[in-house]
Formats: C-alpha cells, structure tokens, sequence
C-alpha cells in the first residue's frame, strides 16, 4: 500500500491516468494551431487591408476634381498611425515604474 492506497483504488485510477497521459500532449498541439492561425491570420488581414486601400484610393480618384474637401480629408484620415495600443507590433515604448532609491544605513 503506497502512501494510503490500495491496490484496487490504484486499478480504478488506470482508465483516469490511461486518458490524462492520452490528452496531455493535445494542449500544446492546440496551441501550435492556434499560433498558426493567428499567423495566417495577420497576413489575411495585411492582405485584406491592402487590396482594400488600393479599390478605396481608386474609388476616391474619381471624385478629386469634383469634390476637393472630401479627397482632401480622405487622403489626410488615410494614412494609419500605430499607437501601440494593440496586442504585439507597437512602436511605443511602455511607461516605466518609479523606483525608491536604495536605502543607506540601518532601516527602522
């Protein structure tokens, strides 16, 4: 008897370790997926964003002469700036916290 366990509540734990032993090895593979998807995910979305841009800049030309203010503020509110906000990619450094100076001498 191991650390208070019979032999028949080691028998009735076989089927429970048998499936835990088979599981444990898919939460790292749906991890791997999952990363990939995200990955090909990025791109879809670069993708989507460019081919996007190009029909909105081509839609956009065909009312330049006729409607200056509008292309003017197409132009301006089109150009995308990374703030860093999101999840990876950002160019901002994060806000660091301040420290206390280390203490000379005895504390009380």
């Amino acid at each position: 008897m191991e650390f208070g366990a019979g032999a028949e509540k080691i028998a009735a734990l076989g089927p429970a370790i048998a499936a835990f032993e088979a599981s444990a090895g898919k939460f790292t593979t749906g991890l791997d997926n999952r990363s990939g998807a995200v990955s090909s995910l990025r791109v879809l979305f670069r993708n989507a964003d460019e081919e996007l841009k190009e029909r909105m800049d081509e839609i956009v030309n065909n009312v330049k002469s006729t409607q200056t203010d509008f292309y003017a503020g197409y132009k301006t509110a089109r150009v995308i700036h990374d703030m860093g906000g999101g999840h990876g990619g950002g160019t901002t450094n994060p806000p660091t916290t301040p420290t206390q100076p280390p203490t000379i001498g005895p504390t009380k």
